[in-house]
């Protein structure tokens, strides 16, 4: 046996202590196979009867890039957010992507794949499953929100940008998103483009009749508070329990530092250009309108198949309060 000093834990470590004893089993490493991939991934089972809500978790891209190992050292800790997602009745599934590198595509296939994986347990209720990520794992998960995949809800932990325009073409498409959505960053993020991120994304999704949430945190911790659980944990809790506007759900927004959006905003020209604008020339072509209620042809005044700021700005004006 081996012999360790006494050291006196503050009380979240002492909880963090305990989690393991609470949940069915300790994190472990395992190989998980949906179709034709293979993959690694911590999973956690919960005590009780099934089948449970999960969350499928993904990690950031300094797991891809530097290895397990390099991330733990940095604070990365698998092993207590899976022990604490299950001690709070949700099986936990945290994937360690293998193909490395920046790849998106790459990276976006085996998220998918870990997410069939988890909805095909026999353990796990379907109905409830939430895909979420940090930084990298944000990112992915976004991307899965706009094309559609099938969960109750994704939360997007300092979601990163991708480089080379990725998010501009995310955002003129979240008019796709009808699944509820949260968002969690810390002020003191070391990096300005996840900022710059969360409030693009913020922006684009109030055009949008997406159930979403955004929370900004002032309380320390930077990009490497989602690492593992911590003082923003409340906060996920309340929303994977009760997401605003997901089927099934008990009721309004959870609570935190910013409130949840009750309303849709009246359309603006220039906040209808940062949603649709795809190719970012200023203006809407017909295929990149993602409006709901009304034609295309009610914004190109003059049929050129582009809709600019003005015909955007004189349809607007035309219209009566219900229209818009």
């Amino acid at each position: 046996m081996v012999r360790m000093k006494s050291i006196v834990l503050p009380p979240f470590a002492v909880l963090l202590g305990c989690v393991a004893a609470l949940a069915s089993a300790a994190a472990s490493l395992e190989t998980w196979r949906h179709d034709d991939t293979e993959g690694d991934a911590y999973i956690c089972v919960p005590k009780g009867a099934p089948p449970f809500p999960a969350v499928v978790l993904n990690h950031g891209i300094y797991i891809d890039q530097r290895g397990l190992g390099a991330a733990k050292r940095r604070g990365y800790d698998p092993e207590a957010l899976c022990e604490t997602l299950a001690m709070d009745g949700y099986l936990a599934f945290l994937p360690i992507r293998r193909s490395g590198g920046s790849n998106l595509k790459a990276h976006f296939r085996e998220v998918m794949a870990a997410l069939g994986a988890v909805r095909a347990r026999p353990d796990v209720d379907r109905g409830r499953v939430t895909l979420a990520g940090h930084s990298r794992g944000g990112l992915l998960s976004l991307v899965a929100a706009v094309r559609g995949a099938p969960v109750r809800s994704y939360l997007l932990l300092a979601p990163a940008s991708g480089g080379r325009g990725i998010l501009t073409q995310l955002l003129g498409a979240v008019g796709r998103i009808d699944t509820p959505l949260l968002v969690m960053v810390e002020r003191s993020d070391k990096f300005s483009e996840v900022k710059d991120t969360v409030d693009r994304l913020e922006e684009a999704l109030r055009a949008t009749d997406a159930p979403y949430k955004v929370i900004r945190y002032d309380r320390g911790g930077g990009h490497d508070l989602f690492l593992a659980p911590g003082y923003y944990w409340s906060d996920m809790l309340s929303f994977l329990r009760d997401p605003p506007g997901a089927a099934g759900a008990k009721g309004p927004a959870p609570g935190g530092p910013e409130t949840a959006r009750q309303s849709r905003p009246r359309p603006t020209p220039d906040r209808m250009i940062q949603v649709m604008d795809a190719d970012g020339d200023g203006a809407i072509a017909e295929s990149e309108f993602k409006g709901r209620d009304r034609p295309f042809s009610d914004f190109d005044r003059n049929g050129d198949g582009v809709a600019t700021r003005e015909e955007l700005e004189a349809a607007l004006a035309a219209a009566g309060p219900r229209d818009q």
